[in-house]
């Protein structure tokens, strides 16, 4: 497959699925520049959509886990504050494998960046459904 002039030819038949689902996440919510990122055709401005994406899921997910820490007693503050801390280890984890598809491509940090807004916008969900 083609994007512009960038060659997305996957390495293998296994990252082919991969790379599918990272370009089509692109257009995911990146606060505002949705239709920038919808026509993104370099890796340098997948990047910049991709660290968008992730950058306003990340705040959301500060914003969130704020409002559910003063929901809480001190003792279930300790324990979401160290399921927290393994969640993050997890999704950085998570990411770097996803990445690790196109190791060596210059679409490995686009497909990181994309898998960690996945996972922190899935993250964001499941802490929303604890605030309510």
């Amino acid at each position: 497959m083609r994007l512009g002039s960038l060659s997305l030819a996957p390495r293998t038949t296994a990252t082919a699925p991969i790379l599918a689902l990272v370009l089509l996440g692109l257009a995911g919510p990146a606060s505002g520049t949705d239709e920038a990122c919808a026509e993104a055709s370099t890796t340098a401005q997948m990047i910049d959509c991709a660290a968008a994406r992730f950058e306003a899921a990340d705040r959301e997910l500060n914003q969130t886990y704020q409002a559910l820490m003063a929901k809480l007693d001190p003792e279930q503050r300790a324990a979401l504050r160290t399921a927290q801390r393994a969640w993050i280890t997890f999704r950085n984890a998570e990411a770097r494998f996803a990445g690790s598809a196109a190791a060596g491509g210059s679409l490995a940090g686009v497909i990181e960046l994309g898998e960690k807004a996945a996972l922190t916008e899935s993250r964001i969900a499941a802490l929303r459904r604890a605030v309510e």
